[in-house]
């Protein structure tokens, strides 16, 4: 959650990558640190996100103090569904990355679904964009009938198409979610909300141990 510091003015928000296993969120992690020039820390590797991807970038000021977007990526396996909870809680803005392919979209609906479930019990408006990956498969669904599975009745999403692999789409779908997550911020600030009260994690460590104790 958005976060001021006291004692700096600095503004954290968070943007959380989320998805079902293999979707393409780390791949779109570390394609987004090559376009930022920053490092991608995960935890546990192994192959497979057990814990998180984590990244801090600079994005420039807000309201003439300095900015701070910490980027996660949740753990996409089921049995790790209290880990993946606790991060989206954190969320500010949420991208959540589709697997395009026939194979695999339903499965990335069904996670959707339940993702938008979870984050309109939490109690605060928290705006989610749709990443359509692996775009450059052959089996990938046109994107009119993405549309069809992903829009409907509920808010409209913001939509932007990827190749993670490529770093296609990846970093302007990280622009519009930090601009998402900035508007909310100054909504909440105009509402009168005290941002200084709350809590901030300053390294991947620290975030780990919260969630090995879950």
């Amino acid at each position: 959650m958005a976060y001021i510091s006291p004692e700096t003015g600095k503004l954290q928000l968070t943007v959380v990558y989320d998805g079902p296993p293999r979707a393409g969120k780390t791949a779109t992690m570390y394609s987004l640190s090559d376009e930022l020039k920053r490092r991608v820390q995960t935890p546990v590797r192994g192959g497979r996100t057990l814990y998180f991807d984590w990244l801090i970038y600079d994005a420039g000021s807000f309201n003439g103090e300095p900015l701070e977007v910490l980027t996660l990526s949740v753990p996409g396996q089921t049995q790790l569904n209290e880990r993946r909870e606790f991060l989206l809680a954190m969320a500010d803005s949420v991208i959540f990355v589709v697997d395009s392919t026939r194979e695999h979209v339903q499965e990335s609906r069904d996670y959707y679904l339940r993702s938008l479930e979870f984050l309109q019990n939490g109690g605060r408006p928290v705006p989610v964009l749709l990443q359509m990956n692996k775009r450059d498969i052959e089996d990938a669904l046109p994107r009119a009938e993405l549309d069809e599975m992903f829009v409907d009745d509920r808010p409209q999403p913001w939509i932007e198409e990827s190749v993670a692999s490529e770093g296609t789409g990846v970093r302007k779908a990280f622009i519009q979610a930090v601009s998402l997550a900035v508007a909310e911020v100054q909504r909440d600030l105009d509402n009168g909300a005290d941002l200084s009260v709350g809590h901030s994690f300053s390294s991947a460590e620290e975030l780990m141990e919260r969630l090995r104790e879950l």
